[in-house]
């Protein structure tokens, strides 16, 4: 079956799923939960309040609380305590600050009244859900609230996608009918959150309410019908977003074949109307009829405008820069760019992208490509008329060639564009977009420069962070074994002649070992050296499990090993080297059905400093000649270097 021309594509689902959930965020909410977070002790109840009046932030919680439906580990939250408890507060402080630096409701800019009645629809519902749990006992209380809160988690996508055009339908409705959605737009509400609901990973009750709750039957779950009801109470209140008219006495009825009791419904009503005075004490204002709410949103909106920041000292500049030196990771310091330019400039949303040299692209810091809309490649920003390599920073406008798609990409009227680079001849780094969609006001000169110290500071620590890495894997290189990933031959001797000269300084003992896995040739042979190769990485892993973090395990040969014990006398080191052959035994036994004929195992020597005069080679000669003893005895046991041991 053909896909309708307006259905949403998996491919673009969840980014404008996020994208058009982030359009209903209240923004101070956010900020409340924003001091909060940042208090010495926030505590965990009011937190879980401030997030559950925000359906958005609500639906966002339980995605990122959620393990993915490819690798999951435990069963997705139900409620919202849980949720929040397993993404821990840094990252809902995170989740918070995200309308301010991604897409924010540019279809709705003109119209935050009718955004704010769908949301009072929510809460609405989602009190009256929470009501009915309570007098039912057949769902618990938080689960009631959080689905009534999600059950039109489709329409945020469909007031997003459609704008003005989804608003007048909403309004003009007749009745709940998804169908007469699909007739004017090709999609409906209900499929729409269906599918961001399991993209997202959401738990199976909410997916099914999400879906079904349009159609609700007597064989229906106790948790779709709780929805379904709440939904027509909330409506026949006048809480409704285009959902057409609900008789008051049919609900009622229905509330009566459930035997809740009459003085529960009548607590109804009251119950919504505390909720949505809760969420409008939150908001600054105060709630007394219906559309309070909305009013208040659109009041809100107007006076959330960015003003500019008065202008920075060289010493207070300094200070700021300093705040990003302890920082470690790539995203890190792209969370630190996004934040700061958020907080010292006017600029009203901020979108970082670091490079991924693998493939050329260019990743969104903190994966806010779900609320941008993915990612962007070198080439595509050459495509649009992107040169950054000459500039430090591009103001593009609609009149400027080629730079229209990106602008209508992000709804942005005027953009700055700016490139992470040290100095104009350095790697390009990644690319930073900023602009002042909220207000509409030109950018400032000031602003510009200010984010170019910010943006020039963290391309340094970048380009540092990427020096490091190099440097730290030449050194992985002259030092490690290609196949093993211990210490090579070199290296370890180097090790052995600075633990043997510590020893010396602190006469605390000093053993070494050597080992040899048996027959090895011959398995080769047998085998194949791609076997022998497996053989050698596993042993050398079992042999650095093994052994403590203080020793020294390193490939002295073929498929021969040096470890070296410091502070471990020859007794010690002659009991551990006899539960490593016992290890390696037991692994051998465990591989029986891959090498029935030779199963791995080892002989080993042990051999410790014995003078003052006791140099790497005498300890490696001493040691050598006891892994020759247990071979020339049987193999697949321990000798001891002493004096007396010598071929034969």
């Amino acid at each position: 079956m053909a896909e309708a021309p307006n259905s949403p594509s998996n491919a673009g689902l969840q980014s404008g799923a996020a994208r058009a959930l982030l359009a209903a965020r209240i923004w101070p909410l956010c900020a409340r939960l924003q001091d909060l977070l940042q208090s010495p002790a926030p505590a965990p109840g009011k937190i879980e309040r401030l997030v559950a009046l925000d359906p958005v932030l609500c639906a966002q919680v339980l995605r990122h609380a959620t393990d993915p439906p490819s690798a999951p580990t435990s069963e997705p939250p139900t409620h919202l305590n849980d949720a929040l408890r397993r993404l821990g507060n840094p990252s809902l402080a995170r989740l918070c600050s995200l309308p301010f630096a991604s897409a924010f409701p540019w279809t709705l800019a003109d119209d935050w009244t009718s955004c704010g009645a769908l949301i009072e629809h929510s809460l609405a519902t989602a009190a009256a859900c929470r009501l009915l749990a309570h007098a039912l006992r057949n769902v618990s209380e938080p689960t009631a609230y959080l689905a009534g809160l999600l059950h039109d988690f489709g329409r945020y996508w469909m007031l997003s996608r459609f704008g003005r055009e989804y608003i007048d339908f909403a309004h003009t409705a007749q009745d709940n009918s998804t169908a007469f959605e699909r007739q004017r737009f090709g999609v409906d509400h209900a499929d729409v959150g269906r599918q961001i609901a399991e993209a997202w990973n959401l738990a199976v009750p909410f997916q099914t309410v999400i879906a079904g709750h349009h159609k609700v039957s007597r064989d229906s779950d106790s948790l779709s019908r709780i929805v379904s009801l709440s939904e027509r109470m909330a409506v026949s209140a006048g809480f409704g977003f285009g959902h057409g008219a609900v008789a008051l006495i049919d609900v009622e009825k229905e509330l009566d074949e459930l035997h809740v009791p009459r003085e529960i419904q009548g607590e109804i009503l009251p119950q919504i109307c505390e909720t949505l005075r809760h969420a409008a004490k939150a908001l600054g204002g105060s709630f007394n009829n219906a559309g309070d709410l909305s009013k208040l949103m659109n009041v809100t909106h107007a006076t959330e405008v960015r003003t500019h920041s008065p202008a920075l000292s060289p010493t207070r500049i300094a200070k700021i820069l300093r705040t990003a030196d302890g920082l470690e990771s790539e995203s890190e310091l792209g969370l630190w760019l996004r934040d700061t330019v958020l907080q010292h400039t006017a600029f009203e949303r901020v979108f970082v992208f670091l490079h991924e040299e693998a493939d050329d692209l260019l990743h969104e810091v903190h994966h806010l490509q779900d609320t941008f809309g993915a990612f962007l490649s070198l080439s595509q920003l050459h495509m649009i008329g992107l040169d950054l390599r000459g500039r430090n920073h591009v103001r593009l406008h609609h009149q400027d060639l080629g730079a229209s798609q990106l602008l209508r990409l992000l709804h942005s009227e005027e953009l700055a564009v700016m490139s992470l680079k040290s100095d104009p001849q350095s790697t390009l780094m990644g690319v930073l977009f900023a602009d002042r969609l909220y207000s509409g006001a030109a950018l400032e000169r000031s602003d510009l420069y200010l984010t170019e110290i910010f943006v020039r500071h963290v391309a340094q620590a970048l380009e540092r962070r990427k020096l490091v890495a190099r440097l730290e894997a030449y050194r992985d290189d002259a030092e490690r074994d290609y196949l093993t990933s211990i210490y090579n031959r070199r290296f370890t001797v180097r090790l052995l002649e600075r633990e043997i000269l510590k020893s010396r300084r602190t006469a605390e003992p000093l053993s070494i070992i050597m080992l040899d896995i048996d027959n090895f040739k011959a398995f080769n042979d047998l085998y194949g050296h791609l076997a022998g190769d497996v053989v050698l990485r596993e042993v050398a892993l079992l042999v650095s499990e093994t052994a403590r973090s203080s020793d020294i395990v390193g490939r002295y040969g073929g498929e021969e090993f040096l470890l070296v014990l410091p502070d471990t006398s020859i007794e010690n080191s002659y009991v551990f080297a006899e539960r490593l052959r016992n290890v390696v035994e037991e692994y051998g036994r465990s591989k029986v059905a891959l090498y029935p004929n030779k199963p791995p195992t080892i002989s080993i020597g042990v051999s410790a400093i014995s003078s003052e005069k006791d140099s790497p080679n005498d300890a490696i000669e001493r040691v050598d000649r006891a892994l020759y003893a247990s071979k020339k005895a049987g193999r697949n046991r321990v000798c001891l270097g002493l004096p007396d041991v010598s071929p034969t």
